[in-house]
């Protein structure tokens, strides 16, 4: 997936500004705040389509976005575009990938035991 840097979103702006497309979603980082719109919530996470209905959607996709927001660095704090802002952004996303990892391992055991 193709990463862009683009000019300073206003003239107030100092440095650049990074549009970070994502499947479903685009996270913009303007200095050390990243605006997460949907994509990394304080609280809870956004839907998940299936892959095989929704193109550019799915779990797996969804993580593996995360994944690449986990690692950016110089982020101070993400403002998502509902709840609470988000003081430790790599902590939340580990939260959530280990909710979803949890939530996977009870699915795949209740499977086995029918």
């Amino acid at each position: 997936m193709a990463w862009s840097r683009t000019a300073s979103a206003s003239s107030t702006t100092t440095g650049f500004t990074h549009a970070r497309p994502l499947p479903g979603q685009i996270c913009l980082e303007v200095d050390d705040l990243l605006f997460t719109a949907d994509h990394v919530l304080s609280r809870i996470t956004p839907h998940q389509s299936p892959a095989s209905i929704t193109p550019f959607c799915g779990l797996e996709l969804y993580l593996q976005s995360l994944d690449k927001v986990r690692r950016l660095g110089g982020i101070r704090l993400a403002l998502p575009g509902h709840e609470a802002p988000i003081e430790d952004m790599p902590a939340r996303i580990g939260a959530i990938a280990a909710t979803t990892n949890a939530g996977w391992a009870r699915c795949l055991i209740s499977a086995v035991t029918r």
